[in-house]
C-alpha cells in the first residue's frame, strides 16, 4: 500500500445505487462524499499564459495572464445507477457514429478531404511531402492502433495547414457547418451520482506521498516521463524528457501525462489508487454493450502553471475519457472541436494572439469550464477538444485549500463501433490517401523523364541510380536547412 493511502475496501464492488454512509465505511468514501456534495468553487479562473521577463525584451516584459468572465460551468450528467450510466453511454455512442464524418479524425474523413481540397498548391506540396512519411510507415495489418495514430497524426497536419491565414471567424463558421457548435454535442461533463461517488476517491496528495507511486510504476530504470511549459509561452513545451526519479522536484509548470500502467501485462501495479480504479471502472462497464475499456491507466500529475493545450485524443480510435481528480485541483475548457485545434494553432505561434483569442471566445460564451477538486469527476466526449489547465492558488484565492500535487487518475473507454470497423485501415493501401492532382502527376512525369536522361548519360543501372539517390540526401537535407537558417 502506498504511503498515506488510507485503506480501502477489498471486496467492493460498485452497485450504482446511493447508501447510507457507513461507520465502517473507510475514511476516503466519506472525503468523497463530501466533496461531490459541494463542488469546487472556483468563480472566474485566472491563468498565467506567460511569465514575467520572457518576451523578445525580457527586461520589459510583463506578466501575461487571462480571466475568464462569461463563459459558462460546464454541464453536469448524473448517473445513479450502472444501467442509467450504460444508457448514457449508448446514447453517446449513438451521437458519435451519427456524426462521426464531421470530426473523425482521419483523412478519408469528409471534413478533413474537403479541408485538403481547399488547400493552395504551395500547401498541398508541404501536405505532399508529408504524405511520403505515411507511405514510408511499414505497419503489420494486425497493428491497427499503429496504423491509426500514423493516418490520425497526417490529418492533424492538414487541419494545422489548412488553419493559416484562417480567422477565428472563418473557424466559427466552418464549426457552425460542420455541427462542432451544436447544443447536443456535449464536448464534456461533470460527471456526479452515486456511480460517480463510488467510482471516486479524494484525498490530499503531496510530493512525498506521490514519489513512492512513481517509483512502483516506473519499474526498474526508475525514470519517469516528465514535460514542462517554457515561461515565455505555455503552450509551448520543453524538451520531453525521462527524469530520474530520484532527481526530480517539485515544480512550476512541470507535470507527466504518461504515467501509465498497462492492466492487460499485469494485474496490478501495487499502488492502490489506480488499481482500485482500474477494478471499479471495470465493474462499471461490465454490462455495457458499446464500449470496451482500454487497460491502459493513467496516473496524471502535475504543478500548477501546467497546462496541456487544446486537443481531441486521437493517440488511439476514439474513446471517452473519465478523470478522477484526486487531489489538488484541474480547469478543464471544453470548446467545439475545431476551435479549439484553432487556439492551440494560434497559441503555439504568438501567446499574445493565444490571449486576444481566448478573450473573444469568453465574450461571445463559448464553450464551458470544469473546474474540479478533490473527489470529481469529468468526462471526456471524443467529437470535441480541450485544454486543461492547472490554476494557481497564488492567482486564484479560493483554491488555498487545494496546494500540492494535482493528481487525476484516468481510464480511457474505447467506444467499440470504432474499434472493431476499420476498414480504411486494412489492406495495402490503408496508408495512400492523398490522390496526386494532375499537375502533381506532370511533376512526377518530369522527373521521371529527367532521371532517365541523367541515368542514360551517366550510364546508371537503376541499382546504382537507387544508390546515387541514398547518397544524395544527406547534402540535400543539408541544403534544406542552411536555407532554413539563411531565413532566420
Amino acid at each position: 500500500m502506498e504511503h498515506g493511502d488510507p485503506p480501502i475496501t477489498p471486496q467492493r464492488r460498485i452497485s450504482g445505487k446511493r447508501k447510507q454512509p457507513d461507520p465502517a465505511d473507510p475514511p476516503r468514501a466519506k472525503v468523497c462524499r463530501e466533496k461531490q456534495d459541494g463542488r469546487l468553487h472556483l468563480p472566474h479562473p485566472v491563468l498565467r499564459l506567460r511569465d514575467a521577463g520572457q518576451g523578445p525584451f525580457k527586461e520589459s516584459t510583463d506578466e501575461l495572464t487571462f480571466q475568464f468572465r462569461r463563459t459558462p460551468a460546464s454541464t453536469v450528467r448524473t448517473v445513479d445507477s450502472l444501467e442509467e450510466f450504460d444508457h448514457f453511454l449508448r446514447e453517446e455512442t449513438a451521437k458519435a457514429i451519427e456524426t462521426q464524418k464531421n470530426w473523425l479524425r482521419q483523412p478519408r474523413a469528409d471534413w478533413i478531404a474537403q479541408m485538403i481540397r481547399e488547400l493552395q498548391p504551395s500547401q498541398r506540396k508541404r501536405l505532399r511531402r508529408r504524405h511520403h512519411v505515411l507511405q514510408a510507415a511499414d505497419v503489420p495489418e494486425e497493428n491497427t492502433f499503429v496504423r491509426w495514430g500514423e493516418t490520425s497524426e497526417f490529418a492533424s497536419v492538414a487541419i494545422d495547414i489548412w488553419f493559416e491565414g484562417k480567422s477565428l471567424e472563418e473557424v466559427l463558421q466552418r464549426a457552425k457547418d460542420l455541427g462542432h457548435m451544436d447544443e447536443e454535442l456535449v464536448q464534456g461533463c461533470f460527471l456526479e451520482g452515486a456511480v460517480a461517488e463510488e467510482l471516486a476517491r479524494g484525498q490530499q496528495v503531496d510530493f512525498d506521498e506521490l514519489l513512492p507511486m512513481l517509483r512502483k510504476l516506473c519499474g526498474r530504470d526508475s525514470k519517469v516521463s516528465v514535460y514542462k511549459v517554457r515561461k515565455e509561452n505555455c503552450f509551448e513545451q520543453e524538451q520531453r524528457f525521462a527524469m530520474p526519479i530520484g532527481q526530480l522536484k517539485p515544480q512550476e509548470g512541470q507535470g507527466s501525462l504518461n504515467t501509465t500502467w498497462d492492466f492487460e501485462r499485469s494485474s496490478s501495479s501495487n499502488v492502490d489508487l489506480l488499481d482500485e480504479y482500474h477494478k471499479c471502472v471495470a465493474q462499471a462497464l461490465e454490462e455495457s454493450s458499446e464500449t470496451e475499456l482500454n487497460r491502459l491507466l493513467y496516473l496524471i500529475w502535475k504543478f500548477p502553471h501546467y497546462v496541456t493545450s487544446y486537443h481531441q485524443d486521437t493517440h488511439v480510435p476514439p474513446h471517452y475519457t473519465i478523470y478522477n481528480q484526486v487531489s489538488g485541483t484541474s480547469l478543464f475548457h471544453f470548446l467545439p472541436l475545431l476551435v479549439g485545434l484553432y487556439v492551440t494553432h494560434v497559441g503555439r505561434r504568438d501567446v499574445e494572439k493565444l490571449a486576444s483569442v481566448l478573450g473573444r471566445l469568453d465574450e461571445l460564451g463559448i464553450g464551458s469550464l470544469a473546474a474540479i477538486g478533490p473527489g470529481q469527476m469529468a468526462f471526456i466526449m471524443p467529437f470535441g477538444s480541450h485544454g486543461v489547465w492547472v490554476p494557481s492558488p497564488a492567482y486564484n484565492p479560493t483554491l488555498s485549500s487545494h496546494a500540492g500535487v494535482s493528481l487525476i487518475r484516468a481510464a480511457e473507454v474505447f467506444l467499440k463501433p470504432f474499434k472493431e470497423e476499420t476498414p480504411n485501415l486494412t489492406g495495402a493501401t490503408w496508408n495512400k490517401v492523398l490522390e496526386m492532382t494532375s499537375e502533381e502527376v506532370a511533376e512526377f512525369h518530369k522527373f521521371l523523364a529527367f532521371q532517365r536522361s541523367i541515368s542514360k548519360q551517366l550510364q546508371l543501372s537503376s541499382q546504382d541510380w537507387g544508390w546515387m539517390a541514398a547518397m544524395s540526401l544527406r547534402p540535400l537535407r543539408e541544403d534544406e536547412e542552411q536555407a532554413e537558417s539563411d531565413k532566420g
